[in-house]
């Protein structure tokens, strides 16, 4: 339960738990920024939409419903719309059961809001509770005043979730710690050296290496993997976090280690955007391929690591056709969703692993 009772924020005294709770104001939350599209929805279809792609049961690529809605949206003020949907419909996979333009557009708005709560949500929702709320505010009748759904997802977000975590986090390495060859550095990093390398070693922030990794959750959950994509990443050490920076340092070209970064030395308290949550214990297996000795004045600013954990070749053309998550509020609306952004200004601009 919140501190003070759900009451304190204005919650209906008919959520009896958190969970329900925070579905609730999620839906609220989310409900707000789609009635900010300024269309007529269908709130059964896209209900339905939510439910399909969070039961993975979606019968259309989420990747079309959202070139679909940019097409839509962007065509709506210069051409008839019906238009886009006879001849979007075949090429983007688009439901033959939806008989009209609002059927059409609330199905597709509703896969994208469902893929955005499957992406960065990280928490466990009552469906039935968040889409009584997307009912609620669409049809304006919400049950709680927009700055107590505020209040209540800020003190979710940035107080609750983050003192859980580190509970969770420092629980996890202090088991890890008692685990046959793991050693602890004097900032706390957790490490277990699987092979050595030979003497060529990055010694300073400002040195290139060039690795493979593989980067998991405390849970086994991969949130990022040169492994998995078959390709190495190349960056500046003073680019990337703390512990990945100290523990590369532990071992030479060649070598291996695997280590377990404390939140204090990975991305703390605020997390990384919604892809790393707050005080997460982050775990990396690391081959160092090369070592490219770097030099004092060279500073990252970011200009040449844009995604500094992967370093992987980027086409902007191509991303045009990318979804950006949350699409539907920032691109058609121009607003995104305040929910895990309650925690204001918190979140860094772009998903940074290491």
């Amino acid at each position: 339960m919140f501190a003070g009772g759900l009451n304190s924020f204005g919650a209906p005294t008919t959520l009896k738990t958190e969970k329900d709770s925070l579905s609730y104001c999620i839906g609220l939350d989310l409900g707000k920024s789609i009635m900010e599209l300024d269309y007529p929805i269908n709130l059964n279809v896209l209900s339905a939409a939510v439910g399909d792609i969070l039961n993975n049961k979606q019968v259309m690529k989420h990747e079309d419903a959202v070139k679909f809605l940019r097409e839509y949206f962007t065509a709506r003020s210069s051409k008839d719309s019906s238009e886009v949907i006879d001849k979007a419909a075949p090429k983007r996979g688009l439901p033959t059961t939806l008989k009209t333009e609002k059927d059409s557009v609330s199905y597709c708005i509703g896969l994208d809001v469902g893929n955005y709560i499957r992406e960065h949500i990280n928490d466990p929702i009552n469906l039935n509770v968040l889409l009584a709320a997307f009912g609620d505010i669409l049809n304006d009748k919400p049950a709680m005043k927009h700055e107590d759904v505020h209040e209540l997802l800020h003190d979710y977000f940035t107080v609750r979730k983050p003192a859980r975590a580190l509970k969770a986090s420092r629980e996890f390495l202090d088991m890890v710690a008692k685990e046959k060859d793991v050693q602890t550095t004097g900032s706390g990093l957790l490490y277990k050296i699987i092979k050595q390398g030979d003497d060529v070693r990055a010694v300073n922030d400002y040195d290139r290496v060039k690795a493979l990794y593989h980067g998991t959750f405390k849970d086994g959950k991969v949130f990022d993997s040169t492994r998995e994509r078959g390709d190495t990443a190349t960056f500046i050490l003073n680019s990337v976090i703390e512990g990945w920076r100290e523990g590369v340092k532990l071992i030479g070209r060649g070598g291996s280690i695997k280590i377990w970064i404390p939140a204090e030395l990975a991305y703390g308290e605020t997390g990384s955007y919604m892809s790393i949550g707050p005080n997460e214990a982050l775990i990396f297996e690391i081959d160092l391929i090369d070592v490219i000795e770097g030099v004092e004045e060279e500073e990252y600013d970011g200009s040449e690591d844009e995604e500094e954990y992967s370093e992987e070749e980027y086409d902007e053309s191509e991303d045009e056709e990318e979804y950006e998550e949350g699409e539907v509020v920032e691109e058609a609306v121009g607003q995104a969703p305040d929910t895990e952004e309650a925690a204001e200004g918190q979140a860094p601009e772009a998903e940074e692993a290491v």
